[in-house]
């Protein structure tokens, strides 16, 4: 059942991620030719695909769509690979933020020896 629980959250999210933030097609479908961005929104695409089987990612298809791993071995390494990327994206982030905030706090934030306190 948290198995479960956890599958629909990362369907939702990756299919949020596809849909509503990269403009991919519904249907699981490629982007036209003309397309603003294309190269940069499929390769996205590709690291946001959707679990094997994943509702998500279909509106009725019997075959994998553009966007879904397949439910193979290579397809499996490929979803863990995906979703690792990503965790590791936030991460760094994360750590970034950290480094930024690290640096706040100094002697800088203080009044120097002789200036009126702000308070």
């Amino acid at each position: 059942m948290v198995g479960r629980m956890v599958g629909q959250a990362d369907d939702f999210v990756q299919g949020f991620i596809r849909n509503q933030i990269l403009g991919l097609p519904h249907d699981g479908s490629r982007l036209r030719a003309e397309a603003s961005m294309r190269p940069v929104r499929e390769m996205l695409g590709n690291v946001h695909r959707a679990r094997p089987n994943a509702d998500s990612a279909r509106s009725h298809h019997v075959a994998p769509t553009a966007y879904e791993f397949t439910n193979d071995r290579e397809g499996i390494a490929a979803l863990i690979a995906s979703r690792g990327l990503q965790a590791g994206g936030l991460t760094a982030a994360g750590m970034g933020l950290v480094a930024i905030m690290d640096q706040m706090g100094g002697a800088a934030d203080y009044p120097e020896a002789g200036q009126l306190s702000l308070q």
